[in-house]
């Protein structure tokens, strides 16, 4: 299955909106609905696709071990329209106490049942920590058991088996991060596996050089045109 380039490929905010949306996410962290609408609704009229704002939101929406602002972050993604929303784990370590896990699985459940609700899907990265670790992920997934619920896959991102471990959690898969490395070297590959397991959503991309960004993302995006016009053509 193939999807056009121009509907499921986003392209990077200018700093001006990004500024916008950042003092929305906060104002909205605190509880301040007024000025977080406004500005939500500012920031949605000055990009070319309101799909560039709704990416931004998956972005910065993160646990951090707060569910007050978790679930803040997810009445915003209401005013946003956004069709998905990434909620971390946290954590560091990569292995999980029964308690911790419990916790974890207890707020996604609260947060998908949530998402679902307002006509969303939610989930966790394949990050840092405990969800670098696709038994812990695979776990999560069990214990939520909702069809609201998935993951973001950054390919490759595991400690162990990356390749395998992209492909197990390719099924449950709602966004992605194409990384410079994979763009690099097998996107075409990772791409049509993540295909061949249904996915249907949007090819999201990030870079980490902190080094002409905008340029480096740009190529990238245009990487991921190239395969998915190949596979039209």
């Amino acid at each position: 299955m193939t999807q056009s380039a121009a509907a499921k490929t986003v392209a990077p905010l200018s700093p001006p909106v990004t500024s916008r949306l950042a003092l929305a996410m906060h104002a909205a962290g605190h509880g301040d609905w007024a000025p977080a609408r406004a500005l939500l609704e500012q920031a949605l009229q000055h990009t070319d696709e309101r799909q560039q704002a709704r990416f931004l939101l998956w972005e910065v929406c993160q646990v951090l071990g707060d569910p007050k602002a978790a679930v803040a972050h997810l009445r915003a993604a209401v005013i946003l329209g956004a069709k998905t929303v990434r909620l971390d784990m946290g954590g560091r370590d990569a292995e999980m106490t029964n308690e911790q896990f419990d916790i974890t699985a207890s707020r996604f459940i609260e947060y998908t049942n949530f998402a679902a609700d307002h006509g969303f899907r939610v989930g966790p990265e394949n990050h840092f920590g405990p969800a670098r670790v696709f038994e812990n992920m695979d776990h999560l997934s069990r214990a939520v058991h909702h069809p609201a619920f998935g993951f973001l896959l950054h390919f490759g991102n595991w400690q162990q088996d990356p390749e395998a471990s992209d492909r197990l959690l390719a099924p449950q898969v709602i966004h992605t991060h194409v990384d410079a490395r994979t763009t690099a070297t097998c996107l075409e590959e990772r791409m049509t596996m993540l295909q061949q397991a249904g996915y249907q959503g949007c090819w999201g991309v990030e870079h980490h050089s902190a080094k002409n960004e905008y340029a480096e993302v740009a190529w990238q995006l245009a990487e991921v045109r190239r395969v998915l016009a190949r596979q039209a053509a």
